[in-house]
């Protein structure tokens, strides 16, 4: 199963919540809050087994992917800038 949800700024994790199957009407207002709820979907899927990769393309800082990482996953993440603080394998 897919599903593809687009990140811009403060918006990251809202947009595709509803498509994680999660009614789109307990989708919080708050960015901190929409993150907390990804992090416990993709948990839960990990916990069933299911797998789960991430990817993020042309992120601009460690702050805005810390988020988007899912425990019990893989994540596969694009940007123009070093993320030294990320603990990652760097592809060249």
């Amino acid at each position: 199963m897919e599903y593809f949800c687009e990140v811009a700024g403060d918006h990251q994790v809202g947009a595709g919540a509803a498509q994680w199957e999660y009614p789109a009407e307990h989708i919080p207002a708050e960015a901190q809050d929409r993150s907390r709820l990804f992090s416990s979907v993709m948990a839960a899927y990990a916990k069933e087994g299911r797998p789960v990769l991430v990817v993020v393309d042309n992120a601009s800082s460690s702050a805005q992917v810390r988020p988007l990482l899912p425990a019990g996953g893989k994540a596969v993440i694009t940007s123009r800038h070093t993320l030294a603080d990320l603990e990652a394998c760097p592809l060249e």
